[in-house]
């Protein structure tokens, strides 16, 4: 990494930040030996979320965000976790290391002799517990600390070792040699007095270059970070009110705030306290995102291992730029259109492919607004961004799709239009739903017109004509909600009985 060409910097906490799930009961940690033929043992971390790994790729390419971890992991569970990761921070800001090439590592304190003396009592600690073989107790193997894991026993308490001592732990579901079961898990943590966070994240600021940095963080050995000067601060809804003081921002649910913090690098500072409020609103949009990745994998034992959910993560942060309105709209588009596909049950080979009609749901608005028609620049757009993420094969599919998505006359004896009629059926539901309502009343204020007539909100039969009317499939018709197009119809007339709405 070229450190002068990042703009951005944000650095992240991993256990209850990133790591969803880093302090409930339902967590499974992998105790594994390691290879040194010392008898110590790892915890081997769970692999970063793909949607937060997709959406952090995306923005060190376009917005040239650096990104790092900062956690009292040891420096090789910190590379297994996120390879991709432009520097880390490990054993609680003890060693620090640029990229993941090796002997890059640099010791903040290896120059403090009181350090380098208490490291020795972490050795000696380490060998002690090591040469007593005693079933159910672990010694996770790092620098400067020594951490003990007792499974369904209680920790043996060593005070006189002059070190800090932290202890933790609770129910917790863990995989010894392949077995998983849950367990009385306790950790106790010896650590070095004075080995704090924000010694790392010095080192990392002076190798930048830069003084401004977000950080996002749960606990209280993140405070000393929060309380650096020119921190930007989160914390999701988990963390322990202390941190709250110290903060700037509370992100919401861990994964979701997740989303909170990276949205900023996307979109920058200007105005964040309104984007926060509007945040609650976005809590739909992932459960959208779920609903859709929910479907596809209902058509597994239809359409085998599809690549459709691997694709979705990567179109994610495209999709992200929209405005909310069309972002939300693409997601139930899409999800639509899966559940049309299962109540066919079309058989794959040759006809179906639920990866270019997944794609094409979720892209078909993309160009909403370009002053050419949408279908044509969204198609151009379409196959950039499939291009971009390793998806060309399919672009000219997407792209072809695209473009009939406006088709009216619909050829309905021609089998390769199937998938264009279940892409426009899917959109027609969702323009028919209470939430596609609110978003023509939303294009109404937007571009001061009129999409609907007042009257197309306002009749009831009307609306179900219309549905029924526009619907190609026996099976799309099945779908409609009536009690939805209902509720629609009565969102509509108490916003249209406001004086001079509209």
């Amino acid at each position: 990494m070229k450190e002068s060409d990042k703009s951005t910097v944000l650095i992240s906490d991993i256990d209850g930040t990133l790591k969803p799930g880093g302090s409930k009961s339902d967590t499974l940690f992998r105790i594994e030996k390691t290879t040194d033929g010392k008898g110590r043992f790892s915890i081997v971390p769970a692999p970063m979320p793909s949607r937060i790994q997709e959406r952090i790729r995306y923005l060190q390419r376009s917005k040239k965000l650096a990104f790092g971890l900062c956690s009292g992991w040891p420096m090789a569970d910190l590379l297994k976790y996120a390879p991709f990761a432009d520097f880390f921070i490990a054993e609680q800001g003890a060693v620090v290391r640029f990229g993941c090439e090796p002997g890059n590592d640099t010791d903040v304190f290896t120059s403090d002799k009181q350090v380098t003396a208490l490291a020795r009592q972490v050795q000696l600690l380490k060998e002690h517990y090591c040469s007593v073989d005693t079933p159910g107790l672990y010694v996770i193997d790092r620098k400067y600390s020594c951490l003990l894991a007792f499974v369904n026993r209680t920790p043996e308490i060593n005070t006189e070792t002059g070190l800090q001592i932290e202890q933790f732990g609770g129910t917790r579901l863990i995989e010894i040699d392949g077995t998983v079961r849950k367990a009385n898990l306790l950790f106790v943590e010896y650590k070095i007095p004075g080995i704090t966070k924000d010694h790392g994240v010095r080192e990392i600021m002076r190798r930048l270059a830069t003084k401004q940095f977000y950080y996002y963080g749960n606990d209280t050995n993140d405070l000393p970070v929060f309380r650096m000067p020119g921190c930007v601060g989160f914390a999701p809804d988990s963390a322990k009110e202390a941190v709250f003081t110290a903060t700037c921002y509370r992100s919401g649910p861990v994964p979701a705030g997740t989303d909170t913090v990276l949205d900023c690098m996307e979109f920058g500072m200007d105005g964040l306290p309104d984007y926060l409020i509007k945040n609650k609103v976005k809590s739909m949009f992932i459960s959208r995102e779920k609903e859709l990745i929910q479907a596809i994998e209902e058509l597994r034992p239809w359409y085998g291992n599809c690549r459709a959910v691997t694709m979705i993560h990567r179109l994610l942060p495209y999709l992200a730029a929209m405005t909310p309105p069309e972002y939300m709209h693409a997601l139930d588009v899409a999800e639509k259109s899966i559940r049309i596909i299962r109540a066919l049950h079309l058989p794959e080979p040759g006809l179906i492919s639920v990866e270019v009609l997944t794609a094409a749901a979720l892209l078909h608005d993309i160009e909403e607004f370009a002053g050419e028609p949408h279908e044509v620049a969204g198609a151009r757009t379409a196959k950039r961004i499939m291009d971009e993420i390793g998806c060309g094969s399919m672009a000219d599919a997407v792209a072809e799709l695209i473009i009939r998505h406006v088709d009216k006359k619909r050829e309905r004896t021609d089998a390769s239009m199937i998938l264009a009629n279940i892409l426009i059926d899917a959109d027609v539901l969702s323009k028919f739903s209470l939430f596609g309502r609110f978003r023509s009343l939303l294009f109404q204020a937007k571009e001061d017109r009129m999409r609907y007539t007042k009257d197309s909100f306002l009749n009831l039969d009307r609306i179900l004509d219309d549905v029924s009317s526009s619907l190609f499939f026996h099976q799309s018709r099945l779908m409609v909600r009536q009690d939805e197009i209902a509720l629609s119809y009565y969102f509509s007339s108490e916003l249209y009985s406001g004086e001079g709405f509209l």
